[in-house]
């Protein structure tokens, strides 16, 4: 609040400040003109006095003393002046020392506040940066655990209808997918099949052989009973 007033206050008297400074000086100018005539007017006095004082002699000292007096006060006055002009500049100084000084504490209390500002940027992205590093890889295995999910069940069931459907074709018989990926090979199983098939095959020829046999037998059996029988 202090900082505005102030501001505020230097904004107004900047606008006049021009013409302040000009009347001043004209006064200063007056004054001095002023004073200078008002000595040299005493000077014309005083030698006016000295014809009628030229008997006593006491008179004629006194105004060679005043006649000295006044050039020495001329002298004086435009030093008076000068360091009027000086007084004046200290002590408009001391007055505006301390807006100055309120205005030096804001301009601190602003850069306390900049770099504290700044110090909370800098540690704000360090971890928006940490944070897009840890999204980012997040973000990578989740992908990469989606592929997997979605990939792996549908490469499992284009290689079961596929195998399903050439095992309709060629063999009605053949193993499951979980029994295919297991450690029991295709070889193997088709080894087996085979081995089955020709215990099947061979298994309907013995049958066949034993009714031959008991054929054979009856036959001989036949043929020895009509021999008997002619003889």
């Amino acid at each position: 609040a202090e900082f505005l007033r102030l501001s505020l206050g230097f904004k107004c008297d900047l606008f006049t400040l021009d013409k302040r400074v000009r009347l001043e000086e004209r006064s200063r100018d007056l004054a001095e003109e002023n004073l200078k005539k008002e000595i040299t007017n005493a000077l014309k006095m005083l030698e006016a006095l000295v014809p009628l004082c030229e008997e006593d002699n006491q008179a004629q000292e006194i105004i060679k003393k005043l006649q000295k007096s006044l050039k020495f006060l001329s002298q004086y006055a435009a030093r008076v002046a000068s360091k009027a002009e000086m007084l004046g500049a200290i002590n408009q100084e001391s007055r505006v020392s301390k807006a100055v000084e309120v205005m030096i504490q804001h301009v601190e209390n602003l850069k306390r506040m900049y770099a504290k500002e700044h110090a909370e940027l800098e540690e704000l992205k360090q971890v928006l940066l940490q944070n897009e590093r840890s999204f980012s890889s997040l973000g990578d295995r989740g992908k990469a655990a989606s592929s997997f999910l979605f990939l792996a069940p549908a490469g499992q069931m284009s290689l079961k209808y596929d195998r399903g459907r050439l095992g309709a074709k060629q063999n009605e018989k053949r193993p499951s997918l979980q029994r295919f990926i297991s450690t029991y090979s295709w070889a193997e199983y088709e080894d087996e099949h085979a081995e089955t098939k020709n215990e099947q095959s061979e298994s309907p020829a013995e049958v066949q052989e034993e009714p031959s046999r008991k054929e054979s037998i009856s036959e001989k059996g036949k043929y020895s009973s009509k021999w008997n029988l002619e003889s």
